[in-house]
């Protein structure tokens, strides 16, 4: 039950993220426009339009460490939905942003591509342990659940 669950979670999550990311993409211009309206931020648009383009890869890769913590809240497993939201939220993301905006001087641009690789790692971790979790044969779980 857990395992269809979190699968179809994934699915419709995947599928609802690369619309808003075709959204994103298509729009982008107009979706700038409206943060910044007059002419003395005009110069703000195109900032805007370009961290729009790489936040969109960040909101279909968040969804996966999301899923995956939630999944954990929903057996019992608090402590492992705390780790996964703080390695991935406190330390990861914050990490890659300080590499990439200061360490590397990219500026704007590091933060934005920091946030992206930062969730990557962090997601991809939390999905990887999520899926382990989901397929660890029945005789470990049993013996997990007798130590725990």
């Amino acid at each position: 039950m857990f395992k269809k669950s979190f699968n179809t979670s994934l699915e419709i999550a995947f599928i609802v993220t690369i619309a808003i990311n075709i959204i994103f993409y298509v729009f982008t211009g107009e979706i700038a426009e409206l943060f910044a309206y007059s002419s003395a931020n005009a110069g703000l648009a195109v900032m805007i339009a370009d961290s729009l383009r790489t936040v969109g890869l960040y909101i279909v890769i968040v969804p996966f460490g999301l899923i995956a913590s939630s999944y954990f809240q929903s057996i019992g497993k608090g402590t492992y939905s705390l780790f996964i939201s703080i390695m991935r939220e406190l330390v990861l993301i914050i990490l890659s942003i300080i590499i990439f905006a200061v360490v590397l001087g990219w500026g704007a641009t590091g933060v934005y591509v920091g946030l992206v690789i930062g969730a990557l790692i962090g997601s991809t971790f939390a999905y990887l342990l999520g899926k382990y979790h989901l397929n660890k044969p029945l005789e470990l779980v049993q013996i997990l659940k007798k130590i725990n």
